[in-house]
């Protein structure tokens, strides 16, 4: 149970909240849980939101202090203002402090931010007087069983494979997972089940995953499959540059993960250095390990003559990426 559900359930809340963090859907949704529970359903006299990094400080100032109307609380939403991070020092931030270090009763501050500062003074009032949330992206493990969980709630059950190809073709962000359930749910009505092939049908792969898939198949040495993925990319109007781009970078990537492996670094060290999401660690460990540090490198040189091919005019760019697929997966 998340600190917001057991706010809700005791009936206590604190009358200063910071929601913050990356992962929107979990954010959203409580703030959205605290809005239901603080207030009636279309009651604007007792809750107001602003937005934007425009906001002004005296109309928010103005808004938590007035009493509500008829009412046991009064709401106010801040979105995305930008006062956690860098925000000037004016007479009116001041005083936002200030009221957030002793609010009135009958008044909820909620602001919900991506970024924060944890040194600022606004952020230490609300750490002091109030509750402080982070919103982080899930680890594997909790993503794969909350999207389990989902669409069990609307009385889907879901294989494993069929989990991992969803979040290789999304993502990892929830609301473009939860998009792409619905869609799924939609797709399997009469039955309970959704398998693999479901996700192979339904769900569009973006590019970055097709040039995933293409680096494993290219580390595996099946060039058949990198050509066939190739062809897809080209399908789906994805330009070779943009290709020989992404190729570049996941060879960087890959480059990076097998020195900090040699050098004794640990799964998550190496995730969090590289900034890779954890679920795809992997891959990119298994990759890595496919190679030695001058057969990485003797790709990456492979991908700047590439490029120099191209701008000069030597080679067509589709003709120039599709050598490079066939020489990089090449026994």
């Amino acid at each position: 149970m998340s600190r917001i559900d057991d706010d809700i359930k005791k009936g206590t809340f604190s009358h200063t909240y910071l929601l913050y963090g990356t992962e929107n859907y979990l954010k959203d949704n409580d703030c959205l849980k605290l809005r239901r529970a603080l207030t009636n359903e279309g009651d604007t006299m007792n809750c107001t939101r602003f937005e934007g990094k425009d906001v002004s400080l005296k109309e928010i100032l103005a808004q938590a202090e007035t009493m509500p109307f008829f009412a046991e609380r009064r709401l106010v939403e801040i979105h995305d203002s930008g006062l956690f991070k860098n925000a000037k020092e004016s007479k009116d931030l001041q005083a936002l402090i200030e009221f957030v270090k002793n609010p009135p009763e009958t008044t909820v501050l909620v602001f919900c931010e991506e970024q924060t500062d944890a040194r600022g003074k606004l952020y230490k009032a609300v750490q002091g007087s109030g509750t402080v949330i982070e919103y982080k992206s899930l680890k594997a493990d909790t993503l794969s069983a909350w999207i389990a969980g989902w669409l069990g709630k609307r009385g889907r059950k879901i294989t494993g494979s069929a989990v991992d190809e969803l979040i290789r073709r999304t993502g990892t962000d929830m609301y473009l997972l939860s998009m792409e359930m619905n869609k799924l749910v939609d797709y399997t009505q009469g039955r309970d089940g959704i398998v693999k092939e479901d996700v192979e049908e339904l769900c569009t792969a973006r590019p970055e995953d097709q040039i995933f898939r293409m680096i494993n198949a290219i580390a595996a040495k099946d060039r058949k499959r990198a050509m066939d993925l190739y062809a897809q990319l080209l399908m789906m109007n994805t330009e070779p540059v943009r290709i020989l781009s992404l190729i570049t970078r996941e060879y960087n990537l890959l480059l990076q993960v097998k020195e900090m492996r040699e050098q004794g670094f640990d799964r998550d060290a190496i995730a969090q250095k590289l900034k890779i999401r954890p679920y795809f660690m992997r891959d990119y460990l298994g990759n890595s390990s496919a190679y030695t540090v001058e057969g990485i490198k003797a790709i990456l040189n492979q991908c700047a003559d590439t490029e120099e091919n191209i701008k000069t005019g030597m080679m067509k760019p589709r003709l120039a990426v599709e050598l490079l697929i066939i020489l990089s997966s090449g026994n």
